[in-house]
């Protein structure tokens, strides 16, 4: 049996960096149940890379999982200061050196603390998040792609555009 004849209901597919406590609003947002939702869980639901693990993940699941629908829930305030993380960085022994190393490679996106602390502005990540996946070549057209930012203190979302 292959695993698309296992499929009997679509699934939809949430994207998010959120934690159990603010979980309740998937189904509000979704209009589905947990058991039709495939939960992934990613740093500031950010896709930084159109061909790295969290985007495979989504690639494997719509053709196997049978998933049509995905969401992108981001919360209001997910921006990560870079000074505070290159200070946490040189305590766990990271050099300035090895930084500008990657950086040299251009390992990723120019600069390996912007790609790591992610962009300011939530809006515009969930607008490029949701382009990243659909003009994918391996993404069919037919998948929808919604993209929210919920209000982590009052539990309110808008639909990003």
């Amino acid at each position: 049996m292959r695993m698309m004849d296992r499929i009997d209901t679509k699934k939809a597919m949430v994207i998010t960096d959120f934690d159990q406590e603010l979980a309740s609003s998937f189904k509000e947002i979704t209009n589905r149940d947990a058991e039709e939702l495939l939960v992934f869980n990613s740093y500031g639901a950010l896709i930084s890379q159109p061909y790295g693990c969290l985007m495979r993940n989504v690639i494997l699941a719509l053709y196997y999982e049978g998933v049509q629908d995905i969401y992108i829930l981001a919360e209001n305030a997910q921006q990560h200061d870079q000074d505070d993380l290159l200070e946490k960085m040189k305590e766990a022994g990271i050099t300035e050196h090895t930084l500008k190393t990657l950086n040299y490679l251009d390992a990723v996106q120019h600069n390996v603390l912007n790609w790591l602390a992610g962009p300011s502005d939530v809006h515009e990540a969930m607008r490029k998040n949701k382009e990243l996946i659909t003009k994918h070549p391996l993404i069919p057209k037919t998948v929808t792609v919604r993209t929210f930012i919920v209000d982590r203190e009052t539990g309110g979302y808008e639909e990003v555009y």
